[in-house]
């Protein structure tokens, strides 16, 4: 009997973030909102530093409590992500870059489909 190609497509649970080639994407992500935070002022650039600073620090924890920070980081990046769209005003550069930033950390986080084979 054929099967189609995505019968078995699971998604997985927890991902520990492990030392490993994704490492340095997470980590250099949060550069871009720490550096227009310190271009700005006020109300934009406040969440830039706060969202680059929270990064750094979920990042740290996750080494050491992996399942946790597996649950974290996506909530927190997809909090970020609507903080940055309700609360920055549109197409200024804070609203570009912490919303771009933010999004790609909500992306890199979100759990992978796996697929297994059938014979």
């Amino acid at each position: 009997m054929l099967h189609p190609p995505f019968s078995k497509v699971t998604i997985s649970g927890l991902r520990p973030l492990s030392v490993g080639s994704a490492s340095p994407k997470l980590w250099l992500v949060a550069l871009p909102p720490l550096v227009a935070g310190m271009a700005n002022q006020g109300l934009q650039g406040g969440m830039g530093l706060s969202i680059g600073f929270s990064w750094f620090v979920l990042l740290i924890v996750a080494l050491g409590w992996p399942r946790l920070a597996a649950l974290l980081l996506p909530a927190v990046a997809a909090a970020w992500f609507v903080a940055a769209l309700l609360v920055l005003p549109f197409n200024s550069p804070a609203f570009v870059v912490d919303t771009w930033a933010s999004l790609a950390m909500l992306l890199m986080t979100l759990p992978r489909a796996s697929s297994a084979t059938t014979p």
